[in-house]
């Protein structure tokens, strides 16, 4: 969150960079690894029916998305923490460790 906060101006400006479309998938492939551990770690609480590779490109997906929604804001005042909280906010409560 940091990162991304610290360089928001940048990010946005870059959304329309015709070569953002390479960095977004690198962005989402980069995170996906992160959350497919993060599944894993999960053992039984985590979906068993779906495959663990699929589910974590979707979630950082969605994630990706909703960080690029963030950054588009123009209130460059808002905290990670409205950030963070958004981003919970969606997530599956067996990732997270709330189930």
């Amino acid at each position: 969150m940091a990162f991304v906060s610290d360089r928001r101006a940048f990010l946005r400006a870059s959304l329309d960079w015709q070569v953002s479309s390479h960095a977004h998938e690198t962005l989402v492939q980069a995170y996906a690894e992160g959350v497919q551990t993060a599944i894993e770690s999960r053992g039984h609480a985590a979906p068993q029916h779906a495959d663990v590779h699929d589910l974590a490109t979707f979630i950082a997906g969605g994630s990706v998305a909703l960080l690029t929604q963030w950054v588009r804001e123009e209130d460059d005042d808002a905290s990670q923490t409205v950030i963070v909280d958004r981003l919970l906010s969606v997530m599956p409560d067996w990732l997270i460790g709330s189930g």
